[in-house]
């Protein structure tokens, strides 16, 4: 940065940085995100004569503390009313007079002020309600006019208390380990690959889909074929919508007006395969005329050719998020692969492997870790990230992720507000006994493998597990479901392989349905039927569980089709609102503590993943040729720029938003200077060097960006700018470009 003082620059970066914390996500900042000009007292100065992109570029340490503005009290001077808000505060710009010859800064920043949203940064990415501490997750039981909770468990015979038995030393049991031959089952993994060169073939096709696990098992089959409800899509999408409007009567409030094409269109892209539209993508469907061409696009993003890999891989991204978090097996010490993962989850998601199936597979795998090994088994990644000393970690990763129960706490004692108790956390706990992991040391390839558990009594063999009370007593546990079912309590694995038959009670739980259910409506609607999603309970009943209940039953009849639960939930009313509210669903802000009713699109923050592909897409990022593993190594780049992970003994993550690197990144990072470069890959080079008019390369730019046109006004500032710069000049159309990445309304999913 220059040595000299900068008034516009600063209020820029006052904008930017907005102050040592970001602000909180609101209602009340979203329902003003279009942006109010208010007036403050002014700060004049020298001004630069390089473009403001240029400028940034001097701030390139992540490290450095909030800017410091020196503020001056200027001569009296002519007032264009331009307001950049900042942080809660506004900077209003002064411009001298029209004579006056000033750099395209100033015009740059006078479009950054009209922009609507320019001033507000919302909440982070990512934002794990897991993390919470204690007394958020077990406060008080919430009223609500229903519930869906888990079926409560049976205590069978078979758990019996042992605090009268054997020799005790301070009312403990004490307990010697039985010895017996280990035996080792490993399943042949399903779904070899050589390496990860390429997940499908030219012909959208796994090339090794012969071995691909893609057979359902009987069990799966038959549990497909209950007597579930098949209502059609439309009728589906009716029930959701009566469902809403019926709720917003009762709390009488009216939705807000429907989304513009474009705006929908925006948003479906950015839900489904994880990128805001191209230019030509979008004036495609805003000029479509056709009743249907809302059901088209979704049909062509989850099911077409064209978008089978994006689909795949920006699904397969979401749920390794899931799975193993966003750092899961970024080191080279972890014993997980997160290419060996994402494989996986590339081709069952390319396949639209049943959500049951999938789930199954994943709990029940057995292998290497990493493609290229002969047992390779992408499966394994989820339970080697989860695994850990007696297991307890897998048992409250796989309750959380596929059951919707938070059973974490109950580990230790009884859970405060629900109906949990140790007994059962350690009954699901003994599933996952006979799990083991080899290191290959040559390789160092990690293996799951099933061996047998004898149990951790004396004399015994049948696999038993014992647990300590509050009160000092000792109690034994064998294998038991979160419904009482139970199964033989033989560990060895000849016998009884506790870790597939936990995979099959799991599958076929209706618990299953419902939690994937309330996550995927997360992931379209902003908010779940429950918060957190993953605590579905009588402690936390959902905001509207008939529509959760009907949609999780409708899921299940429908073979566990992911891609159906998305169609339903893309052309429901709720999705297809506009984000701005209006004087008659004020109240409707969950963010502010408020159940959701979902009368408006709650307007949200890319995720760091769509960020990162659609700024890969603009800058023409991607190279032809390129692997999934190498697109992958970009990407987890730019996440570790982005996020920073705070992992909790129960194996969440909880990523905190960090706004002086994030906004660092954003002003100067590689992949934005990029997006300017001024040749012929990136998108801007091609606008620019294009036969169109100044005004149509204009229009271009704000299409590419905001999926929009520019309002008149911005339009005018936008001339302004290439006037300034020269319209022949490229440094014009390179700040209006920069101004449009590095505003809010590029980055907010709205």
């Amino acid at each position: 940065m220059t040595d000299r003082d900068d008034p516009i620059l600063d209020a820029f970066l006052r904008e930017v940085f907005g102050g040592p914390k970001p602000p909180n996500l609101s209602g009340r900042i979203l329902q003003s995100w279009a942006a109010q000009q208010v007036q403050a007292p002014p700060t004049e100065g020298s001004l630069p004569t390089n473009p403001v992109w240029q400028q940034a570029a001097s701030f390139s340490e992540p490290q450095a503390p909030p800017v410091q503005v020196p503020t001056v009290v200027p001569p009296p001077v002519e007032v264009v009313p331009r307001t950049i808000a900042a942080a809660g505060r506004s900077v209003e710009i002064r411009r001298k007079n029209s004579n006056s010859a000033f750099p395209s800064i100033i015009a740059v920043s006078g479009l950054a002020l009209l922009m609507a949203g320019a001033s507000v940064w919302v909440r982070g990415w990512t934002s794990n309600p897991s993390a919470k501490n204690h007394v958020a997750q077990h406060g008080e039981k919430k009223n609500g006019t229903g519930t869906s909770s888990p079926v409560k468990p049976r205590v069978t015979p078979d758990v019996v208390a042992k605090s009268n038995d054997g020799p005790k030393k301070n009312n403990v049991v004490a307990i010697d380990k039985g010895t017996s031959p280990n035996k080792v089952a490993v399943t042949p993994a399903p779904n070899k690959l050589p390496d990860d060169r390429r997940d499908f073939n030219s012909n959208g096709k796994s090339p090794n889909s012969a071995n691909s696990n893609s057979v359902r098992p009987d069990f799966l089959a038959a549990n497909s074929q209950k007597n579930l409800p098949t209502s059609s899509e439309s009728e589906i999408v009716a029930f959701i919508n009566n469902t809403l409007r019926t709720a917003w009567k009762e709390k009488g409030v009216m939705p807000s007006a429907d989304a513009t094409d474009a705006e929908w269109c925006r948003r479906t892209f950015l839900r489904l395969i994880g990128r805001i539209p191209k230019v030509e993508e979008l004036n495609r469907f805003v000029e479509d005329r056709s009743a249907g061409k809302r059901q088209a696009l979704v049909d062509q993003l989850v099911s077409g050719e064209t978008y089978a890999e994006e689909y795949a891989a920006n699904w397969a991204s979401i749920w390794s998020n899931i799975l193993i978090g966003r750092n899961g097996g970024a080191s080279d010490e972890a014993q997980q692969s997160r290419g060996g993962l994402l494989q996986y989850l590339r081709q069952a998601f390319h396949q639209n492997k049943p959500y049951n199936q999938l789930v199954y597979e994943l709990i029940s795998a057995t292998g290497s870790n990493k493609p290229g090994e002969r047992d390779y088994n992408g499966a394994v990644n989820f339970l080697l990230a989860n695994q850990n000393d007696k297991g307890t970690l897998a048992t409250t990763r796989v309750s959380r992720v596929f059951l919707g129960s938070q059973l974490h706490c109950a580990q230790c004692h009884a859970h405060p507000t629900n109906d949990w108790n140790q007994e059962q956390f350690w009954q699901l706990n003994a599933f996952f006994r006979q799990m083991q992991v080899d290191r290959d040391k040559k390789t160092g390839a990690a293996r799951l493998v099933n061996r047998d558990f004898t149990g951790e009594g004396s004399g015994k063999s049948d696999g038993e597990i014992y647990f300590e009370q509050q009160d000092g007593k000792v109690r034994v546990a064998y294998p038991v479901f979160i419904d009482g079912t139970s199964i033989p309590h033989s560990g060895s694995v000849e016998e009884v392989n506790r870790r597939q038959e936990l995979a099959k009670l799991v599958a076929q739980s209706d618990n299953l349905s419902q939690a994937v259910v309330n996550r995927v409506w997360a992931h379209f609607l902003g908010f779940g039927f429950t918060k957190p999603i993953d605590d579905i309970s009588a402690h936390n009943a959902p905001s509207h569980p008939v529509l959760l209940e009907r949609l999780s039953k409708e899921f299940a009849g429908h073979g566990y089709d992911l891609k159906q639960l998305m169609k339903w939930m893309t052309m429901s009313e709720a999705f297809g609102l506009s984000s701005k509210m209006s004087g008659q669903n004020r109240v409707d802000m969950p963010d502010a503590g408020t159940l959701p009713l979902f009368s408006h699109y709650y307007s949200r923050q890319m995720q760091a993943e769509e960020l990162f592909q659609s700024l890969e897409m603009l800058a023409n990022a991607r190279k032809n040729g390129t692997t999934a593993g190498e697109r992958e190594k970009a990407k987890q780049a730019f996440l570790g720029k982005l996020t920073k992970n705070n992992a909790n003994d129960e194996g969440a993550e909880e990523h905190i938003f960090q706004s002086i690197p994030r906004s660092l990144f954003m002003v100067n990072g590689e992949i934005t200077q990029r997006a300017l470069l001024p040749n012929h890959e990136s998108m801007l080079g091609k606008v620019a060097e294009s036969n169109l008019s100044p005004e149509a390369k204009i229009e271009h730019l704000f299409l590419a960006a905001l999926s929009r046109k520019p309002t008149k006004r911005e339009l005018t500032s936008a001339k302004a700018v290439l006037a300034t710069a020269g319209e022949s000049s490229i440094a014009g159309f390179q700040d209006l470009w920069w101004v449009l990445l590095n505003s809010n309304e590029f980055i907010l999913d709205h």
